[in-house]
């Protein structure tokens, strides 16, 4: 006797466990991407690095450093982040007038993944940072992240490369 009551009808109690599970997972994604991948945005004017520099290059970085904006971003990167990545740069780019980002680096050492609806994003901030002149650098991909980055990057066959990469 099928599930359900015989008729053939669908058992309500599996599709409300359905319905529920995405649900749920709509909601992690939600509340995830508010979280957001920052975890630390500094101009070169007010960080310096530990390498030894001649008096003339630091007073260079240090006149110049506010053109100069480095992010250090954690966690996996999917669409809803890297959106709100997008969003905050944008603005950091967009709002800086008087003297205007030169440079933008993105810090990925302490991102475990990256997923490819991701990609889509960082092509969109990629864009934006040549429509204004400015240089975008990523750092600190691993080899797993490179990989499905160059993948995305490229649009092979006009899309991007689909899965998840996980180390």
């Amino acid at each position: 006797m099928p599930r359900g009551g015989g008729s053939g009808s669908p058992d309500w109690l599996s599709l409300g466990g359905s319905a529920w599970r995405i649900g749920a997972c709509l909601l992690f994604a939600l509340s995830y991407s508010r979280i957001g991948v920052i975890r630390r945005h500094l101009t070169r004017q007010v960080f310096s690095s530990n390498v030894q520099r001649s008096s003339q290059h630091a007073r260079i970085l240090q006149k110049e450093g506010k053109r100069i904006h480095v992010f250090w971003l954690s966690g996996f990167i999917f669409f809803g982040s890297s959106n709100g990545l997008f969003e905050r740069i944008k603005t950091a780019i967009d709002a800086q007038q008087d003297e205007p980002v030169g440079y933008v680096m993105l810090d990925f050492s302490a991102v475990p993944g990256l997923h490819s609806s991701a990609v889509l994003s960082l092509i969109k901030l990629r864009n934006h940072c040549n429509e204004h002149g400015v240089t975008a650098r990523i750092l600190g991909l691993d080899r797993c992240n490179a990989t499905q980055f160059s993948k995305g990057a490229l649009l092979w066959g006009g899309r991007a490369a689909s899965g998840v990469c996980q180390p």
